[in-house]
């Protein structure tokens, strides 16, 4: 990384989530600190709080910032100026929505590197049934979520489709009680049978083979997979391609996204847009200019007319 240029390591999530801890331990990790000037926007004052020296000793500065407002191009030329940071961290205020921040502009060689979304399992499925769009925010951006205080009574399996439902790409880390670390998935029990080299996925069953798919890709490559979903063409992909896809809720009523795989189907052009069928495929884990990565493609070995429920959408808790 050039000196010039100075990351910012955004850190969410609500209020007693475990940031200021995060961002402490973080800041003492000889891993991530070797003597650079960090400059710590704090934008929440929870229970624990950071002490002054302690950061000091370590080349870190904490500014409190208490209203959203403060945050504002001046304020951060002000501080670039004064402190000449390496790298800033901000704890966000979990209330306050991120594209404020976002458009806030900053000091030209400061850029975003790495959002971290934080949340404590003891209050999760209150904060998504109460506080959805909030969680949504943060969620659907950030390119790691940690779940902190798991006890053995916490439900992983659930936490898992609502946060990967939001976010399928990001890495998701439960932190337990006893101080261990893991991603969860040995608390999974898939609807469908991966034991043999042919399965198939009932309707109401697409959300789990998305989101595991996208995630686990290897596991599935080679496989041959019967599926339902919708038909979805556009001019800007190529011919013999298609979306085999459903509408799916992450957030609300008002953020319906696309859960889908990319087909490769040499009779493509014959199947009507929007039209619900059922594939069988021949599953490539692949790059793809649709996915802008390695991902879950469905080469179409034959295809017939799908039953389509009553209720097409994909919900993920």
């Amino acid at each position: 990384m050039a000196k010039n240029k100075v990351p910012i390591y955004l850190i969410c999530g609500f209020l007693e989530s475990g940031k200021t801890t995060f961002i402490r331990e973080t800041v003492l990790d000889p891993n991530f600190s070797d003597g650079e000037k960090t400059v710590i926007l704090m934008c929440e004052d929870g229970e624990e709080e950071f002490d002054t020296a302690e950061m000091e000793k370590n080349n870190a500065v904490v500014i409190p910032v208490e209203e959203k407002n403060v945050l504002s191009a001046t304020f951060l030329k002000n501080i670039n100026k004064a402190h000449a940071p390496d790298r800033i961290l901000i704890e966000y205020n979990g209330t306050w929505a991120l594209q404020d921040l976002f458009s806030v502009k900053k000091p030209e060689s400061w850029f975003l590197y790495q959002l971290i979304g934080l949340a404590d399992a003891n209050v999760f499925m209150s904060q998504i049934n109460n506080m959805r769009s909030f969680m949504f925010d943060f969620i659907s951006k950030a390119e790691m979520v940690v779940v902190n205080r798991c006890t053995p009574e916490t439900d992983k399996v659930a936490i898992r489709k609502i946060v990967r439902g939001m976010n399928p790409s990001l890495q998701l880390l439960f932190e337990n009680i006893d101080g261990t670390v893991d991603d969860g998935k040995d608390k999974e029990v898939l609807p469908y049978d991966l034991s043999g080299d042919e399965f198939q996925v009932d309707n109401e069953d697409f959300g789990d083979f998305y989101l595991d798919s996208t995630e686990q890709p290897d596991k599935y490559n080679g496989k041959t997979v019967t599926v339902e979903g919708i038909v979805m063409k556009s001019m800007q992909m190529q011919p013999g391609t298609f979306i085999l896809g459903r509408p799916a809720m992450a957030c609300c009523a008002d953020d319906i996204g696309l859960a889908g795989f990319v087909c490769v189907y040499k009779s493509a052009s014959v199947l009507p847009n929007k039209q619900w069928v059922k594939v069988t495929a021949k599953i490539e884990v692949a790059y793809s200019q649709m996915y802008q990565k390695q991902g879950t493609i469905l080469h179409i070995i034959n295809t017939e007319d799908g039953n389509e429920p009553e209720d097409k959408l994909v919900y993920f808790n």
